[in-house]
């Protein structure tokens, strides 16, 4: 983690991850907070609510409050992504 809660308003994580060849993320959602993507290398899949889509290096991907969502690693490398998350408003 790069940044955490607190280290700016509004920001929950700024975070770097590597999914390793054939490997997943634990599906899950977030209640309160909009979290985004960056592919930094590798291609490989987001699902999110049982809609799958194609990522790859240099694509961007949004998740807004309540999206389940997971990412697989379908490439023939790691798949490096940043990522961070932005509270949601109050409802």
């Amino acid at each position: 983690m790069l940044l955490e809660r607190g280290d700016i308003p509004h920001m929950t994580h700024f975070s770097i991850a590597t999914i390793a060849k054939g490997k997943m993320t634990t599906a899950h959602s977030h209640a309160d907070l909009y979290e985004a993507f960056y592919v930094a290398s590798g291609s490989g899949l987001i699902r999110i609510d049982g809609e799958a889509t194609p990522i790859e290096t240099q694509t961007i991907v949004v998740v807004e409050p309540g999206e389940a969502h997971e990412i697989t690693n379908t490439g023939e490398t790691d798949l490096t992504l940043i990522y961070f998350g932005i509270e949601s408003p109050a409802r």
